[in-house]
């Protein structure tokens, strides 16, 4: 079992009220301008990255496991493991290695979806918050928020990039809607890939439709 499958377990095991009780008494600190992206993912190609020609991976629609969203992720990336919070959220899990990248999804269905009037962003940012513990993150440049989907109105992104105790560098892109949870994460112990290619796969999100309120 890898270091991220084994953290990741770790916090599903423990359950996502302290997320949701962080989110719910937070106050938001000022975001950043609402950017509406839309990944359009094309792939195969060989470009310059930091230590050299990179492979440009190439890019497959996929469900991810049971958490009721699709998500475009490099092509061999393995079947999804599932687990079960203590709150009864359904996570699933998975990773895959490419160029001395490691390419990591995480995927939540929550046991209910949440009420309107919770601000998910906050949310999306105590789950964020309990990862950087779980992975012993001693460096975060901050999060950026106000990322939007054009394929998902509802859904609200946040980014970051962390350095481990380890030495490891993470980029890590959050999204959240009022029934899932997506954790995307590039961890290399060098130098993050091109930005192109994070952004083919951070941007890969594809979530229903959004209910109307009532």
């Amino acid at each position: 079992m890898s270091r991220f499958f084994a953290k990741t377990i770790m916090i599903a095991a423990a359950g996502f009220g302290a997320a949701l009780a962080a989110g719910c008494a937070s106050t938001p600190p000022s975001s950043s301008a609402g950017v509406v992206i839309e990944a359009e993912p094309n792939s195969g190609a060989v470009v310059a990255g930091p230590n050299g020609a990179f492979n440009v991976p190439r890019f497959d629609k996929v469900p991810v496991g049971k958490a009721g969203f699709e998500a475009y992720v490099p092509r061999g990336f393995p079947a999804f493991t599932a687990s079960q919070s203590e709150d009864g959220a359904l996570v699933e899990t998975a990773e895959f290695g490419h160029d001395g990248i490691t390419f990591a999804l995480i995927g939540v269905k929550f046991s209910e979806a949440m009420d309107f009037d919770v601000d998910n962003e906050e949310v999306l940012v105590g789950y964020l918050d309990h990862l950087k513990t779980a992975f012993d993150v001693k460096e975060a440049v901050g999060y950026g928020r106000g990322h939007r989907l054009e394929s998902a109105p509802d859904a609200k992104g946040v980014i970051d990039y962390w350095e481990t105790t380890e030495g490891e560098q993470i980029a890590v892109k959050g999204w959240i809607t009022r029934h899932q949870i997506a954790v995307y994460t590039i961890w290399t112990k060098s130098e993050l890939p091109p930005r192109g290619v994070m952004t083919m796969f951070f941007d890969g999100a594809r979530f229903p439709a959004p209910e109307r309120t009532q």
